[in-house]
């Protein structure tokens, strides 16, 4: 089984000024895996090798099974990574169109004695660009990716129906709430999936906690300072409701100052959560 992905810094993505460069290194490896790096752009290429799917837990050769086997190991490394991002396609950064208008140049029309004088003011303009390569390295433990895979692979996360019990239903509407954070390049909506992954394995038994009573369980199951999950709570909840004050506007703002903060706490969590539920 071979494919691409491509990585990218999920808490420093690309921007229309920055590419990523990123490095992965594979540790503890007994050849189950190969990940051979290829071209550095906005994202970094890479090609992985499985030189046998089984040992992921890919029982068939069907198509549609080794798709969904390249999901759960795309998925799988995401969930042990701290900060690189990797995807089965190639993202773009969000690119506004700037339209750049030439103002016209001013003509100054006068009198004199021998005439009319016409002077025409032309300005010059020097345009730099620079773009920048963001480099990003992290290690993968071979060991942990197949025995996620493995778990994932068992877990049968696209077949879903009406009679999967509570806790197997909320882990895997989480995993596809993660998996849709990997494949953002958005802050604010990364942030947003990752708030899901947290709230949704924080009340994977099927109990409805939400309000402080999410927070102080939200922080003892990850080991979180209650204040901070108080806080993502908030700016989560002023993404989804209008604001009907001058507070839910400062909230607002302050989240988004603050979501460089945020970021690789949230990932860190979300991820070990997900880890240790499929461990």
């Amino acid at each position: 089984m071979s494919f691409k992905a491509f990585a990218h810094d999920l808490l420093n993505p690309p921007s229309m000024q920055s590419g990523c460069g990123v490095t992965l290194d594979l540790i503890n490896s007994k050849g189950v895996l190969q990940i051979r790096k290829g071209t550095v752009g906005p994202q970094t290429e890479y090609e992985l090798l499985v030189q046998d799917p089984k040992s992921l837990g890919i029982a068939s050769d069907e198509q549609t099974i080794i798709n969904r086997g390249a999901q759960d190991l795309i998925l799988g490394i995401n969930i042990l990574l701290e900060r690189v991002a990797l995807s089965l396609f190639r993202l773009e950064s969000n690119k506004p169109n700037v339209m750049i208008m030439q103002t016209p140049n001013p003509i100054v029309v006068r009198d004199t004695p021998t005439g009319k004088s016409i002077e025409v003011h032309e300005e010059g303009h020097i345009r730099d660009e620079v773009h920048l390569t963001v480099g990003t390295k992290e290690a993968l433990d071979e060991s942990r990716i197949v025995q996620v895979c493995s778990r994932l692979a068992s877990l049968q996360r696209f077949r879903l129906d009406m009679s999967s019990q509570i806790p197997r239903a909320n882990l895997i509407n989480a995993l596809h709430e993660y998996e849709a954070a990997m494949a953002s390049m958005d802050r604010l909506l990364t942030f947003k999936h990752l708030y899901n992954v947290l709230e949704l394995v924080t009340n994977i038994d099927g109990k409805s906690r939400d309000g402080p009573s999410l927070d102080t369980q939200m922080a003892v199951d990850g080991g979180l300072p209650q204040t901070e999950c108080e806080s993502w709570r908030k700016l989560y909840n002023r993404t989804k409701h209008i604001h009907r004050s001058s507070t839910d506007v400062a909230t607002f703002v302050t989240g988004l100052d603050k979501l460089t903060e945020y970021s690789p706490t949230i990932r860190l969590a979300s991820g070990r959560k997900l880890a240790n539920l499929l461990y």
